[in-house]
């Protein structure tokens, strides 16, 4: 009798695991296991296709060039250049109500929204009008390597309650590619503005004061601008992105779907044309933290003031790209913070709880500090 429910239970563990394998199959979309038919999934660890029941390992080919060249940033030619073939059996799910877009295998039945939760998603008419990426930074680090990486970032803030950082854990990672744009571009800037010298002054009363003399200044300043970012979606926090860059895009790799195999890749909301003028807007504050600095340098300046710039762009270039995020949120105290964890440098970024004591405690000790040295002073 044990015999014969030990052998049942062996058929129904077979049964059960060709359920599995089957049920994968129907979401395979573009490269299915030689060996047992289930979905090759792109593996960060080993940086290559695998298959998760029979450990099937497969080289993702090499593309000949495999440097991603930028494009002219020409608006009248490139919607005539446009390809939209993302590679086999793709399809765009929207979300009714955050109003995301993802692109997904074209058979994987994608009833949740992987942004806000929400099961009201809607399958559209194909990817026809979407850009395809340029180029993909493949994830490098893995979803248990995320989980480490956040418990030694949580571990990490001073400010953050000691019962926090002992019970935060994640939520199950997400591993997500958000859409960017990047752009090149050769810049040569007028400027006008003022330097700041400083001297200290003896005052009637005998005291010692600093003063700042000011003087006009003018120039040309010539910077080469690579790979500037500009995040091509509305639907994440821009603080917690910007917090867990940079991301090694001059070395990024040419777009085969193999990479996205396993993940989703979230369709871009912003277009090229609003893309560039946010770029020229970051292009902008970027020179003139550079010029100041040139200006303080040049004349042995403290202080640096622009007044005005002209900045002219020289044969900028664009491309196109999709970016390795694992993104996932704790809960603590009746609250939901989310983090961030960069797909290929493991850099964490994201919301936690602050301790009110802690911050309390260390005002006080910076007030007995000044009145200590107040006191020690006169």
């Amino acid at each position: 009798m044990a015999d014969q429910n030990e052998e049942k239970n062996a058929e129904m563990n077979e049964e059960k695991v060709e359920e599995m394998k089957m049920s994968n199959i129907e979401k395979a979309g573009d490269k299915s296991c030689p060996q047992c038919g289930a979905t090759l999934v792109y593996s960060p660890t080993r940086r290559k296709l695998y298959c998760q029941y029979c450990d099937y390992v497969e080289e993702i080919k090499k593309v000949h060039n495999d440097k991603v060249m930028e494009k002219p940033l020409d608006f009248d030619k490139i919607e005539d250049t446009v390809s939209y073939e993302w590679g086999q059996n793709k399809k765009l799910i929207v979300c009714e109500s955050c109003g995301a877009e993802a692109i997904y295998d074209e058979l994987d039945a994608a009833k949740v929204c992987p942004f806000c939760g929400a099961n009201h998603v809607m399958e559209l008419d194909g990817l026809k009008g979407v850009m395809p990426p340029d180029g993909v930074v493949p994830f490098k680090v893995g979803r248990k390597q995320a989980a480490e990486l956040f418990k030694k970032w949580m571990g990490s803030k001073f400010f953050a309650p000691g019962k926090a950082k002992k019970q935060a854990e994640p939520d199950s990672f997400f591993g997500i590619y958000l859409p960017y744009w990047s752009f090149d571009s050769h810049t040569a800037t007028q400027y006008k503005g003022m330097y700041g010298i400083d001297r200290t002054v003896q005052g009637k009363d005998g005291k010692t004061y600093v003063t700042t003399d000011w003087y006009n200044c003018s120039g040309n300043y010539n910077y080469f601008v690579d790979d500037e970012l500009v995040i091509a979606t509305t639907k994440h926090d821009k603080g917690i992105l910007k917090s867990v860059e940079p991301f090694d895009t001059n070395n990024c790799l040419p777009y085969k779907p193999e990479y996205l195999s396993g993940f989703v890749a979230e369709k871009y909301s912003t277009g090229l044309k609003d893309a560039w003028g946010m770029g020229q807007q970051q292009i902008h504050s970027l020179l003139e933290a550079l010029i100041s600095d040139h200006i303080m340098r040049s004349h042995m300046a403290s202080h640096a003031q622009i007044k005005s710039m002209s900045i002219d762009y020289i044969d900028p270039a664009y491309k196109y790209v999709v970016l390795p995020l694992w993104q996932s949120s704790f809960k603590f105290g009746g609250k939901e913070y989310h983090f961030m964890v960069n797909g290929e440098t493991g850099k964490v970024g994201g919301k936690y709880p602050i301790s009110v004591l802690k911050v309390i405690l260390v005002i006080v000790i910076i007030v007995v500090i000044i009145a200590l040295i107040y006191n020690y002073m006169g």
